[in-house]
């Protein structure tokens, strides 16, 4: 309601609204009076100040901001603004309980559950996109620490397959900056191995067809050290004060000016292209891959192949969330909840997202397209043909003979072969008035 009041809940129950109301009265010493502002004239009748938990703001014992303040925090205790005080009412709840007294033991416990949903979904809400840059870069640079790193992982890839019993296979690799994935360097994979339930095998071509595409193109570069990027800088600026100093000592008209300038702009376009391909095509700091031990050594040995034995390779498995690395007998377990921990299974549960979302369009269109592969005379391109004629295996299944005739490069004999294999013609659904 617009009325100027603030109103909180709604709760599982009046017990639990009532459970609240109690809490806050004891707690934040509110008073409960009809008087918008009490006087000593309101409490001539009044003991709450005594019997029960008011503060007594009427006759002095509160001054009024401090009054206020009480008011405030009560009515952030009701918007979830105090997760700490959850402690409190926890503690009520079980005396209660020991107590015997399970109705009030339970108007508590749902305004417990009420309370941490609150603060859970403010939580949610409040966290901002810079909040998310810098909840993944503290669990980077945790992660840098729990392995050991010199430096932190600023590019991750990982690394997933999905099939079923090695039919349809596909691999992803996504890839995080800083924690924070970059869609524009994803990429998905068709597995090109004999069909077998052989994960390992797929991870291992996955990660070979992943780096080797990238040392054949050139542009695969491992990450510089700190004095080298320090170096690199350094050129940078000098080179940038060089033409600086050139251009003032060279004199030249306006129009000779703007004719250099635009000529050194469309000059300036294709490196600065080849410096984001350059970038995109660097190799990781970290190679997160979906599985366990198994799946990590087969995307080592790869590594190694191609002579990039150095990069960092981590299995991630899910069923106990363990990391598998390299020349450690036993996988780590992180504590549950920690930001390294956190940003690896992001991480790895979008490898697996995209994984599976490829692995889907690719079964349904071998499923759509099925029906077609044994009709005799139909190859690819008249497959192809029918497909993009009708739009979909729906639409040509509604169609007659004389409209699948119709369609270029096919006779009267073929609809016919066609129209026979698809059995009889569907019909569209029927509206509401037809099946009156």
């Amino acid at each position: 309601k617009d009325d100027g009041h603030s109103y909180y809940g709604p709760y599982a129950s009046s017990a639990a609204a009532r459970a609240a109301a109690d809490f806050i009265e004891k707690r934040f010493g509110l008073r409960k009076c009809r008087p918008r502002i009490p006087g000593p004239a309101d409490h001539e009748h009044c003991i709450n100040d005594i019997v029960r938990y008011c503060s007594a703001p009427c006759i002095g014992k509160t001054l009024g901001p401090e009054y206020a303040e009480r008011v405030e925090a009560a009515c952030g205790f009701l918007k979830g603004e105090k997760p700490e005080l959850l402690g409190e009412v926890k503690m009520r709840m079980q005396e209660a309980s020991a107590s015997l007294d399970f109705e009030r033991a339970t108007a508590l416990r749902d305004l417990l559950f009420r309370l941490s949903d609150i603060s859970r979904n403010r939580a949610k809400v409040l966290r901002t996109p810079e909040m998310r840059r810098d909840e993944a870069l503290r669990g980077v640079k945790e992660i840098a620490v729990v392995l050991g790193m010199e430096n932190t992982p600023e590019i991750i890839e990982a690394y997933d397959i999905s099939n079923i019993s090695g039919t349809y296979a596909v691999g992803s690799m996504v890839c995080a900056v800083r924690g924070v994935p970059q869609r524009n360097r994803y990429r998905r994979f068709r597995i090109r191995m004999a069909a077998q339930v052989d994960d390992v095998g797929m991870m291992r071509e996955l990660v070979a067809r992943s780096f080797a595409t990238r040392a054949a193109q050139g542009g695969g570069s491992i990450r510089q050290t700190d004095d080298e990027r320090t170096e690199k800088r350094r050129g940078i600026a000098q080179r940038r004060k060089d033409r600086q100093g050139e251009c003032r000592l060279r004199k030249r008209s306006f129009a000779s000016w703007r004719e250099n300038e635009i000529g050194s702009n469309q000059a300036s376009q294709p490196v600065a292209a080849s410096a984001a391909q350059a970038e995109r095509q660097r190799y990781p700091d970290l190679v997160l891959v979906d599985g366990g031990a198994g799946q990590a050594s087969a995307a080592r040995k790869e590594l190694r192949k191609l002579g990039l034995g150095t990069l960092p390779v981590v299995g991630l498995a899910k069923q106990y969330e363990e990391l598998h690395i390299e020349n450690r007998r036993t996988p780590l377990r992180l504590p549950s909840g920690t930001p390294g921990l956190l940003v690896l299974q992001r991480i790895r549960d979008e490898a697996h997202r995209f994984a599976l979302d490829y692995h889907r369009q690719l079964r349904s269109k071998v499923v759509r397209e099925s029906v077609l592969d044994d009709i005799v005379g139909i190859g690819p391109s008249r497959k192809k043909v029918l497909l993009r004629h009708f739009g979909s295996i729906k639409r040509l299944m509604r169609a007659t003979e004389e409209e699948i005739a119709a369609v270029p490069g096919f006779g009267g004999v073929m609809a016919k072969n066609v129209r026979e294999a698809l059995g009889p013609i569907m019909q569209p659904p029927m509206n509401a008035d037809e099946r009156r």
